[in-house]
């Protein structure tokens, strides 16, 4: 039975967690604000991204990411060893998954370029990506509001959506394609055993 988990999203700056973008890791059709929680496509059509810190490689970190603005599968958000550089988008690589909120039957989750898993539902304007991650498993949940991708319970050790090396050093990432898209690092309730990113 899948339980679902109490969320209690706000601005990041509450200080709940330490989590946000960074400047110096940050692509330059990509504009900042609020104090580097959010991340804004400033201008064209075409894969840009953007990397929080700090980057974790130990113990069992929880994060969540707000989708802002439209159309939903220009907003891709999740884990990546190195922010993907002009043109490619998290997911597209060996070393980086990617939940891409929209565009298909749902919210597909991208690894190495290719669809993996059947799509969850659609994350809406204003809902959020989770991320939770056991390092030192090697595994990782990443899904929306109330369902993780592939069914699993981070807090269980179930089913994650994708596995990893342990112990590899991850940063949350985004990449957002239309300038009518963005993304913003908000706090949540983490599933338990899991702390703030």
């Amino acid at each position: 039975m899948h339980q679902m988990m109490m969320m209690a999203y706000g601005p990041a700056a509450s200080g709940a967690s330490a989590l946000a973008w960074n400047p110096a890791n940050n692509s330059a059709g990509i504009t900042l604000s609020e104090s580097n929680y959010l991340a804004s496509r400033n201008s064209g059509s075409a894969w840009r991204s953007t990397a929080g810190t700090p980057a974790r490689s130990a113990g069992k970190h929880f994060a969540a990411v707000q989708r802002v603005g439209a159309p939903e599968w220009s907003i891709v958000i999740g884990l990546a060893a190195s922010r993907p550089g002009d043109g490619a988008f998290v997911g597209g690589g060996a070393t980086d998954w990617g939940l891409q909120c929209g565009g298909g039957p749902g919210a597909n989750l991208i690894h190495s370029g290719a669809v993996v898993g059947t799509a969850i539902t659609t994350i809406a304007d204003g809902d959020n990506v989770r991320i939770a991650v056991d390092f030192d498993a090697g595994e990782a949940w990443i899904g929306n509001q109330t369902v993780w991708h592939g069914g699993g319970d981070p807090a269980a050790g179930t089913t994650p959506s994708f596995t990893f090396t342990p112990n590899t050093s991850l940063l949350v990432a985004a990449s957002l394609f239309s300038n009518t898209s963005g993304c913003r690092i908000v706090t949540g309730t983490p599933p338990s055993g899991f702390s703030q990113w």
